[in-house]
């Protein structure tokens, strides 16, 4: 794809967002296409356990962001990491980010254990592929 070998900072998407033009820099071309076709392209799954982790998570991401983000409410920890084990099961074919609820800090070594338990495949990488692909609500509960 041509567009996709300009510079970043070459590509720029321009649309109307309540009535201003807001200018998009920077911008990877999938999102750019997808925008242009009306298909919705979010670049990453960004998972998490209750509702009212997706409705703080949706309220401080910038309105700019928030179509590239695919947010969803999956349940329990354990879900989550059931979740996680498969995205890696699978070669890792989607960018993913796991929220867990703040109280899960605190078992981060028992969570790890958990995911690498779910899948067969285990290449010792897990470890610091999983750190890397999850993230915390602030807060102990």
């Amino acid at each position: 794809m041509v567009f996709g070998r300009a510079p970043g900072d070459a590509r720029s998407f321009l649309e109307a967002i309540n009535k201003k033009t807001v200018i998009n820099t920077d911008i990877p071309p999938e999102y750019a296409f997808s925008k242009l076709t009306s298909d919705n392209l979010e670049e990453i799954d960004v998972l998490v356990e209750v509702v009212v982790s997706e409705k703080l998570l949706s309220s401080v991401l910038p309105v700019d962001i928030r179509p590239r983000i695919k947010l969803e409410v999956i349940g329990s920890a354990s879900s989550l990491l059931r979740q996680l084990a498969a995205v890696y099961q699978r070669g890792r074919k989607k960018n993913t980010l796991v929220v867990f609820d703040g109280d899960q800090k605190r078992l981060v070594k028992n969570n790890i254990k958990c995911g690498k338990s779910m899948f067969e495949n285990n290449d010792g990488d897990f470890d610091s592929w999983f750190k890397d692909s999850i993230s915390y609500i602030p807060g102990e509960k």
